[in-house]
């Protein structure tokens, strides 16, 4: 189909004003559609607007409209207060580091020769925007960029990783762009490639919240440490829901126990315990009961009090069973 403007819509009844054709021909792939909007603005009240009027017309604040009217600073086709920049010199592409500990902090000016690169870059930036539901600041346009430069990840992945990302921030997470770059090194790290890959780590990540907060429930203690979140991890592949609760009821009953030396429940106790107990191929309450039996027989034959061992436990098994049969969060 071929499309023309109506030469006598109603659309020219309120007058015209000019577009720079650079603004199709050349910015049209790679500017995002609030920096196009932001300049369509301007454009229309006589090529003049203040940081408050843009601000109102993109429903932003005014450090954003700032950040958004800055491409085209940069870029020579507004000034700012008459202040023109300085042409800069065609940038080199910034290389992919991950050898280096920290992602470099990047300038607007890196922003803007970032999307001149690759349209596909300004479609990512877009994209990202159209997740997060509103025009990204500078740091997250940088945090983008660094996924993509300095720790090599897909397009793809990077948008399942910002939504992601943007979804814990809705659901109250306090997180930043540090925590945003910290996951994609981890990713980077992990060899996430694909689509497939990531669905793979997300799904490993909402596990490992769930897990957290099971273990929240059973024993009131919070995991603080990405070590402490893997070891509660592991207890889960390791054991069901009805030994771990054990585990918890046997550090209560040792805590009573004068003698021993633990005197406060603490995830590393609980640890402890489960990996004694794997040690020793006990997964179930039968097996930890046959196992105790046995180590009471040996203490006894070599003349040591078995007393802790042979009376019954504080918990009840039996109890504990159907609350984790109960349990839906796991």
């Amino acid at each position: 189909m071929d499309y023309v403007v109506s030469p006598f819509g109603d659309v020219w009844q309120n007058g015209i004003f000019n577009i720079p054709v650079d603004l199709v021909d050349k910015y049209f792939n790679f500017a995002t559609e609030k920096q196009i909007k932001a300049l369509l603005f301007i454009l229309r009240h006589g090529g003049k607007a203040d940081t408050k009027a843009v601000s109102s017309v993109l429903g932003v604040d005014e450090k954003q409209a700032d950040e958004i009217l800055e491409f085209w600073v940069l870029e020579g086709v507004i000034a700012c207060n008459n202040q023109l920049p300085a042409q800069p010199e065609k940038a080199e592409k910034v290389k992919v580091v991950k050898q280096a500990p920290d992602a470099p902090k990047l300038s607007p000016r890196d922003i803007v020769e970032f999307t001149r690169q690759d349209p596909q870059n300004a479609m990512l930036l877009n994209e990202a925007e159209q997740i997060k539901g509103r025009s990204l600041s500078n740091d997250e346009k940088s945090a983008v960029i660094n996924m993509v430069n300095f720790y090599g990840l897909c397009p793809e992945v990077i948008l399942m990783l910002i939504h992601f990302y943007f979804s814990e921030r809705k659901r109250g997470k306090t997180i930043g762009n540090a925590y945003l770059l910290k996951m994609a090194a981890n990713w980077a790290n992990d060899g996430i490639a694909t689509i497939a890959d990531a669905e793979i780590k997300l799904a490993e990540i909402e596990k490992s919240a769930r897990y957290k907060n099971e273990i929240k429930a059973i024993t009131g203690l919070t995991a603080k440490t990405q070590k402490q979140e893997d070891m509660i991890l592991q207890w889960f592949k390791d054991f069901d829901t009805t030994m771990i609760t054990i585990a918890f009821e046997t550090m209560k009953k040792d805590i009573e126990n004068e003698d021993m030396s633990v005197t406060v429940p603490t995830l590393a106790y609980m640890n402890s315990i489960l990996k004694r107990w794997k040690k020793y191929n006990i997964s179930n309450p039968k097996q930890l009961e046959d196992y105790l039996e046995d180590l009471a027989q040996k203490l006894e034959g070599r003349g040591k009090s078995s007393s802790k061992l042979k009376r019954k436990p504080t918990y009840d098994i039996e109890e504990i069973k159907k609350r984790a049969m109960e349990n839906t969060d796991i």
